[in-house]
């Protein structure tokens, strides 16, 4: 007898709950049926604070994050443009004067904030047209860079082509610190390994 009033007690419990929220389902099982406890709709849970308020710092956390990588990606793009006008602009510059001395030509193309190229004309006795462009991936977050490797012999149409990270020294060093001798040095050392596979394969 204890049992059933308990019972009931429960029904009615839900039963009055459900009416105010208008979510309650009785199971089939049993004298006296069973709440679907998935189908109520919880007043305390719906009225919570905490609960109520947890989507909005979500959505202003995701607004934070996103600010702070368009600004990461912004300051890349303003790291580069210096990296090319105070440090490999004035080097591939330098190396064109001594170049001018040994009969080749260069020239140096750049789109700001986005990449720098310097081509070369090799006068040897099979003449080679080689480009050498340092770019900043679009979404970069940092200032790291690709170089990409052209060469063809200048009688032919069909260019040899090799991307790859830049990497002048240490993979953590700081580009905007680079010393323009060490960055013609690490330049000439690429154009040694292609240059001489282009002339002997």
């Amino acid at each position: 007898m204890i049992g059933q009033i308990n019972w009931l007690v429960v029904i009615l419990f839900f039963f009055f709950t459900g009416r105010r929220t208008g979510k309650i389902t009785f199971g089939g099982k049993g004298k006296y049926g069973i709440v679907s406890m998935s189908k109520i709709d919880l007043p305390f849970y719906n009225r919570g604070g905490a609960m109520k308020e947890d989507w909005k710092e979500k959505l202003a956390s995701l607004y934070e994050e996103i600010r702070i990588i368009e600004q990461s990606q912004e300051e890349a793009k303003v790291q580069f443009e210096q990296f090319c006008e105070f440090i490999a602009e004035p080097a591939f510059e330098e190396f064109m004067e001594t170049l001018e001395e040994l009969g080749g030509k260069g020239r140096v193309f750049k789109n700001p904030r986005e990449w720098i190229l310097f081509r070369v004309n090799f006068n040897f006795l099979q003449p080679v047209i080689f480009e050498y462009k340092l770019e900043l991936p679009p979404q970069a977050l940092q200032l790291r860079l690709n170089q990409v490797v052209r060469y063809r012999l200048a009688k032919e149409k069909d260019w040899q082509e090799k991307i790859e990270p830049f990497r002048p020294g240490l993979e953590d060093e700081d580009l905007l610190k680079l010393d323009k001798e060490k960055l013609l040095t690490h330049f000439l050392e690429i154009c040694r390994e292609h240059l001489f596979h282009l002339l002997t394969t």
